[in-house]
């Protein structure tokens, strides 16, 4: 009965290793031939790794200017209208605030209006009215 051995590992042989030199040289062969699997493996994984790490960084360098393109675009855009509308706001505040000193304005001068016409009406009663009001 024969021992299986890889491709490229030397001749068949149908004995058994008959001494411990040929055992070493099989152990050795079959060693060998492990080690070049997984180089081979390690080769094949390390490829692999490289291309996904190229698609990755090519992905990376396309999507990065559409987003710049897009989201810098939008949101410059958008700064510039916020800005407008803050600058727009501003002027409405100011407006606002005058607003509200004139009706300050407004309101003091209506209660010293109040207060003159009632007085008004208090001596036009006592010289009119009250007069002629007999008890």
């Amino acid at each position: 009965m024969g021992y299986p051995q890889a491709q490229g590992a030397g001749q068949p042989s149908t004995n058994p290793p008959t001494s411990a030199q040929e055992t070493a040289q099989l152990a050795t062969d079959a060693f060998a031939l492990a080690a070049k699997v997984l180089a081979n493996e390690m080769l094949v994984a390390s490829s692999d790794l490289r291309v996904l790490e190229d698609m990755n960084n090519a992905a990376r360098e396309r999507y990065a200017e559409v987003v710049d393109d897009t989201l810098l675009g939008v949101c410059a855009s958008d700064l510039s209208i916020l800005k407008g509308l803050n600058d727009d706001l501003d002027s409405f505040s100011t407006q606002v605030l005058l607003l509200e000193r004139q009706i300050a304005g407004i309101e003091q001068v209506t209660t010293e209006l109040d207060d003159y016409t009632k007085r008004l009406e208090d001596s036009v009663r006592r010289r009119i009215v009250y007069p002629f009001v007999t008890k």
